[in-house]
């Protein structure tokens, strides 16, 4: 979905379809500031398009005056962009006094809407891949068994399970659900070997093993998915119960991969809103 074409000590630069997100890792240096002021003055792909930025200031909570002046610079320059970072963040833009003059959005669907840009986030390998690696990463390591993916598919109907460890996808890119759902034979033979104990029932004692997978394997997967430009943020798992329990009608768009091991199979689901 996202193309990385720079990457500097404190930022890096996504192309996406219809954009250029500057996602910075932390407040930006004068030298980052120049290093970044040649990458978008000299890159082919900035020179040759007209399309606009949208900087993501990530976890920094105030801007500095350096920033300040790079931004109005590049907007004497007509240079199109948006800013979406922080409520603090933003509070700095306001107590600045440049509020008016540093267009800004609480999230990239905001600041594409005011740049007139329509976005819309697909469902593709770049948000599928990692959590699928993670998955099959974390029954690896877990559970010393090799696990095999099968064919995604467009979940349509419930899937079968009945229990699932659920985590929300928070982020300004994309929002939805990650969820791992387990028939009851699968999950107890997997708690059973990670917790070494002989489990035939599903009882509160083991519910929270369905959320502990699902949270490692956000935690083994956020890096990648951040990587190709997600931005997801922390998040907490919960346990679901009952029959088809990953299932919510919520979700506007949902991708299922079966994932199977000598212990069972289970479903690794991304439903996106």
């Amino acid at each position: 979905m996202a193309k990385e074409l720079v990457k500097g000590a404190r930022f890096y630069i996504l192309e996406w379809p219809d954009f250029w997100l500057v996602k910075l890792t932390d407040n930006l240096e004068p030298r980052d500031i120049t290093e970044l002021e040649t990458a978008i003055s000299t890159h082919s792909a900035f020179s040759q398009k007209t399309a606009p930025f949208i900087f993501d200031a990530g976890t920094a909570d105030t801007i500095l005056s350096h920033e300040i002046r790079f931004l109005l610079g590049l907007k004497k320059k007509e240079v199109k962009f948006s800013l979406i970072a922080s409520k603090t963040y933003i509070q700095s833009v306001r107590d600045s006094g440049v509020e008016t003059l540093i267009p800004h959005a609480a999230s990239i669907r905001e600041a594409t809407a005011t740049l007139g840009i329509r976005f819309k986030p697909k469902v593709d390998a770049d948000i599928i891949n990692p959590f699928l690696e993670g998955t099959l990463r974390v029954i690896g390591m877990q559970c010393g068994e090799t696990a095999q993916a099968g064919k995604a598919f467009l979940i349509k109907q419930p899937v079968p399970s009945d229990i699932a460890g659920v985590m929300p996808l928070v982020g300004p890119v994309i929002s939805g659900i990650v969820s791992l759902e387990f028939p009851k034979e699968t999950f107890l033979k997997m708690a059973s070997k990670i917790l070494g104990e002989n489990y035939t029932e599903i009882t509160p004692e083991i519910e929270s093993f369905a959320a502990e997978m699902t949270n490692m394997v956000y935690g083994s997967s956020r890096k990648q998915a951040n990587e190709n430009g997600y931005s997801l943020q922390p998040s907490l798992p919960s346990v679901v119960l009952g029959a088809n329990a990953g299932v919510s009608s919520a979700q506007k768009i949902a991708i299922g991969i079966p994932v199977t091991t000598s212990l069972g199979s289970i479903t690794l689901t991304v439903r996106i809103d």
